[in-house]
């Protein structure tokens, strides 16, 4: 859905749910990392409120670790949506940002004036993107360019060996790629463009699409103090820890109290290696690699992982490593 149809079917909904009115002053271009500002009035009690504004189609996961960072240098900070999940609604109203989506469903909460709605359908009009770009495929196509953008220039064959994807899905995906303006042709040549963004799509969706799929079960240490001493439990080399484990390896920030193990090896192998035994309620995941050939976990894998949790700390330690580990690969 386009921004104007985003905005224009948002107010209706919110209109046409309270008492209350909004008014978008829009920037000519993005100041300072918002969009403009939102002006609520009430015609009955000349109420109003100024708000910073941001517009989003989607706020996924990722968003959420940007929203946190401009509230930071914005109060108030209101996000417009198409649509926000209802787990990431939660967490925004946990976190004090104010929201609207394009449903009806608000947040807001500032300088005395309390608006909230919840549980309104999805309006029909929201497009659901689901184009080749956006399947497990996809995502694959998309961890592979991140991690070798190179990849591309290869035969078709090549490039669905190497992002362990169907044959036939490679075309689409590539066209899909070009129509999203993400991916360009020039002398024969592939490169990826607008690459930041490229990867904000790829770590909301990974939870959705490539995760489901690599997921085992849930396991706890049989020795407690192996939770202390994780560093020193010696992996086999088709092992390697992921999301806070492989952070604190890689930032030496984060102190694990949930982790992430991956390996091709069966769950009796695992068991047995490691010491360890199914638990519903366990502290460690026991995953298969998202690509058969990774030995270690990339800082896009671990970003992707941490902004799946609610707790502070994770979303600070995602925060440290896209700066330090990401953003220049982009």
């Amino acid at each position: 859905m386009k921004e104007k149809q985003i905005i224009e079917l948002a107010i209706m909904q919110f209109e046409a749910f309270t008492s209350w009115k909004i008014e978008l002053e829009q920037f000519k271009s993005k100041r300072d990392f918002i969009d403009g500002k939102a002006i609520f009035s009430h015609p009955t009690n000349k109420s109003k409120l100024v708000l910073p504004l941001e517009i989003k189609n989607e706020v996924g996961k990722n968003d959420i670790l940007k929203l946190i960072q401009q509230k930071d240098k914005y109060p108030g900070l209101f996000v417009l949506a198409q649509y926000i999940s209802k787990p990431n609604r939660e967490q925004l109203r946990k976190l004090n940002i104010n929201y609207l989506e394009s449903s009806g469903n608000c947040y807001i909460e500032m300088n005395g004036v309390f608006i909230t709605l919840e549980n309104q359908n999805l309006v029909a009009q929201r497009q659901t993107n689901t184009n080749k770009l956006y399947t497990e495929s996809g995502m694959r196509f998309v961890y592979r360019g991140l991690l070798n953008p190179d990849f591309i220039n290869n035969s078709y064959r090549k490039i669905a060996a190497d992002a362990e994807i169907a044959l036939g899905n490679v075309g689409s995906i590539i066209k899909a790629l070009e129509l999203e303006d993400f991916l360009q042709t020039k002398n024969d040549i592939r490169f990826f463009k607008r690459k930041n963004e490229l990867f904000n799509i790829w770590a909301n969706n990974f939870a959705d699409t490539i995760r489901p799929h690599l997921f085992q079960t849930r396991m706890t240490f049989a020795d407690k103090r192996n939770i202390a001493d994780w560093k020193n439990i010696k992996l086999k080399k088709n092992a390697f820890w992921g999301g806070e484990p492989a952070a604190a390896l890689l930032d030496n920030y984060l102190i694990p109290e949930q982790f992430v193990l991956y390996s091709s090896d069966s769950l009796t192998e695992i068991m047995k290696e490691y010491r360890l035994i199914p638990d519903q309620k366990g502290n460690l995941l026991y995953m298969l690699p998202p690509l058969k050939n990774e030995t270690t976990a990339d800082p896009f894998l671990i970003y992707a992982e941490l902004i799946l949790s609610k707790d502070s700390r994770c979303l600070e330690a995602a925060k440290r490593i896209k700066e330090k580990y990401i953003d220049n690969k982009l």
